[in-house]
């Protein structure tokens, strides 16, 4: 799946993210990409962050993404967002954009596992009747625990990466709480 900016990515059936971060100096020999491809529905976000960091004497990472969650797509690639089939995330004032967040413990121990982690996003999608319970709360869109991570590396620094989680949370109807999500 192709991203729609440098610091654009999707979330859904497929998530590659197009970003460069330093990778700690660990062991990285079991380092590849889960092999997601892009399906719906599936969420567009961009403006990401991301901050990892490595401890040496555990063995494991802190990875962290957060940004904009801009739409959700529910007819695939060549709908507009905004349109019916990609109706656009909103905060609570309907203006600006939804929000995401990733937050993983990676154990380099037995490859690149979460030992623990989770995916937050939030918004209002007006356009689905899909509001937070008041005028400063965004709606828990979609909500997960990690269970898989891969990524690509160009010498020392990512330049994807993937992951798999279990929907705990579906606000939207379109993902199915207990169900495995590619992001």
């Amino acid at each position: 799946m192709s991203s729609r900016t440098s610091c654009g990515w999707s979330l859904g059936c497929g998530l590659f993210v197009l970003v460069v971060l330093a990778l700690p100096s660990a062991p990285c020999a079991n380092a590849g990409l889960l092999g997601l491809t892009e399906g719906t529905p599936d969420i567009d976000a961009s403006f990401i962050s991301i901050k990892y960091t490595y401890k040496a004497s555990t063995q494991q990472g802190n990875f962290s993404a957060t940004g904009f969650a801009d739409s959700l797509n529910l007819v695939g690639p060549g709908a507009s967002p905004g349109s019916a089939g990609r109706p656009k995330i909103t905060k609570a004032s309907g203006k600006g954009y939804g929000q995401f967040a990733l937050d993983l413990v990676l154990d380099l121990r037995s490859g690149v596992v979460p030992s623990s982690g989770s995916l937050t996003i939030t918004g209002d999608i007006p356009a689905l009747g899909i509001y937070g319970s008041s005028s400063s709360q965004l709606a828990t869109l979609l909500s997960g625990q990690a269970t898989a991570f891969g990524y690509s590396t160009s010498g020392s620094e990512f330049t994807e990466f993937d992951f798999l989680f279990t929907v705990t949370t579906d606000g939207t109807g379109k993902f199915g709480v207990g169900s495995s999500v590619g992001g």
